[in-house]
């Protein structure tokens, strides 16, 4: 919306700033964090208040987790949708449509958490809502964006897990939504050219700003859990903007971190059910290493390590064509 503002004010160098998409993306980050930290403290109250029991846990899982986690809220990933949706809102290009569908498929991944999270809660048992229920969203959503969206919800299992991988591959796909969205960088680079899918940028600049601020609350000791709300819309928003972008193996590599989440689910379901035997003490994998004797912060950490990894290893695809 402020970049209609360089429209109006075509005699100000200040305002001129707007045509840029990189400083808009600044722009949108800072906005973004800013809401978040300012919202945070306030809504986990509310949350605490209305969830009560707040987020059911495993019983099968780690035992630490009963004594440290039981009562922490969920359906913190609220935070994040409404600081990202007004950070977006405020500094991207309203009229590209590659803006609009990037957050409709957002927020209705988001919506679809929301309920998720609220069958937890209100019935207090962690499967949420039935296999059923969940395959009536896949009927209607791309099996990248779908595929993705699931992968990171696989992956918050532990404080501060998820959101950092999230980060870095927003910030990832930033980059590469800028480089595609140029007519000079695509061709130099020999990838896929898609006009005006640079716009994209500012809301994965939203995305970072507002997922700083949330790690501020969910680093160890979590005071709120993203929940399904949240990982199910950030998982769905990557997948978006990889299927815009025509990048959607490179989302494969950036996000290797919640492909190895959700291939160690798949291998432990379809090992345990033709043997009767178990691959890892406990799927999804870090949860195994918890049952190890790894400390949670260990986990945490080094994953955010191999995350960073993947997304170098990603980047670096664009220049090997």
């Amino acid at each position: 919306m402020l970049q209609l503002l360089s429209q109006f004010t075509a005699q100000s160098q200040f305002f001129n700033l707007f045509n840029y998409i990189t400083f808009r993306t600044g722009g949108a980050m800072f906005t973004a964090m800013i809401i978040a930290f300012a919202i945070g403290a306030p809504f986990i109250a509310w949350l605490r208040k209305r969830q009560g029991k707040g987020q059911p846990i495993r019983e099968d899982g780690p035992q630490g987790h009963l004594l440290t986690k039981k009562g922490t809220p969920t359906m913190g990933g609220l935070i994040i949708l409404l600081s990202l949706g007004i950070a977006s809102l405020l500094w991207s290009d309203l009229k590209n449509p590659y803006v609009w569908a990037v957050l409709l498929v957002t927020m209705c991944f988001g919506a679809i958490g929301f309920v998720d999270d609220y069958a937890k809660v209100t019935k207090q048992h962690h499967g949420g809502l039935s296999a059923k229920m969940r395959l009536l969203y896949i009927l209607f959503m791309m099996v990248v964006i779908v595929g993705f969206g699931n992968a990171v919800n696989l992956t918050d299992g532990l404080d501060g897990l998820a959101i950092v991988p999230v980060m870095i591959a927003a910030g990832t796909f930033g980059v590469i939504c800028y480089l595609v969205g140029r007519v000079d960088y695509s061709t130099y680079l020999g990838i896929p050219h898609v006009a005006g899918v640079g716009e994209l940028s500012t809301i994965l600049g939203a995305l970072l700003g507002a997922s700083l601020g949330f790690l501020w609350y969910n680093a160890p000791p979590a005071r709120v859990f993203m929940g399904d709300t949240g990982s199910l819309a950030l998982g769905g928003l990557l997948g978006a903007v990889a299927v815009a972008t025509k990048h959607e193996l490179v989302l494969a590599i950036v996000g290797g971190l919640f492909v190895l989440e959700t291939l160690s689910v798949m291998l432990q379901v379809a090992v345990f059910k033709r043997t009767g035997k178990r691959v890892f003490l406990m799927a999804p994998i870090h949860h195994h290493f918890e049952k190890l004797g790894w400390q949670e912060p260990t986990i945490v950490i080094r994953f955010w390590i191999i995350s960073f990894i993947f997304a170098l290893a990603g980047l670096a695809t664009l220049k090997l064509r």
